[in-house]
């Protein structure tokens, strides 16, 4: 669940921040386009379908007796969050965000870039070099989790030692 919460949030966390300024009229077009030939509400599909695997994911993990209770709760959780992931409600911040982040040169140059046949290549590639880094970054933390855990009882054993020496009366 707390998974769940951390990529809604995730997720919702760039519409939380003040709204940038507006952006002039012909660079919004312009950045509508390169959103479109960049297949950018691909994105929102995705996240919306990453939601709802992890409410399916919760719901298989609760108990028989829970079941009903939990499954309530999460089609009341995808009926609340996965309309505000759809892409015509995110699309105007996305935009506003491009228009005041990059210049009508760079949204000309990423235009041309995604609608060039190596653009093209890349956003039919890049949701398998994104699974692949990210398997990669995993098993390269997993790796680490046994050092981590060494670390954080050293840290521990330090603390309580020092807290031990420190609330003991002094003579």
């Amino acid at each position: 669940m707390n998974k769940l919460i951390g990529l809604c949030l995730l997720a919702v966390a760039p519409l939380a921040v003040a709204a940038p300024a507006a952006a002039p009229q012909a660079n919004i077009k312009a950045v509508e386009h390169l959103l479109e030939v960049s297949h950018a509400s691909n994105a929102a599909t995705t996240l919306q379908n990453q939601v709802q695997q992890q409410l399916a994911m919760q719901l298989q993990q609760s108990g028989p007796a829970d079941r009903a209770v939990v499954e309530k709760y999460m089609k009341e959780l995808s009926s609340t969050v996965l309309p505000e992931l759809a892409w015509p409600k995110l699309k105007p911040d996305i935009v506003k965000a491009y228009a005041t982040t990059f210049t009508d040169q760079e949204i000309a140059d990423l235009t041309k870039f995604y609608e060039s046949p190596t653009g093209q290549s890349y956003i039919r590639k890049a949701p398998e070099l994104n699974r692949a880094t990210m398997q990669a970054a995993q098993a390269r933390l997993q790796a680490l989790v046994p050092k981590v855990q060494d670390i954080s009882h050293r840290m521990e054993a330090e603390l309580a030692a020092k807290h031990k020496t420190e609330a003991a009366p002094k003579k």
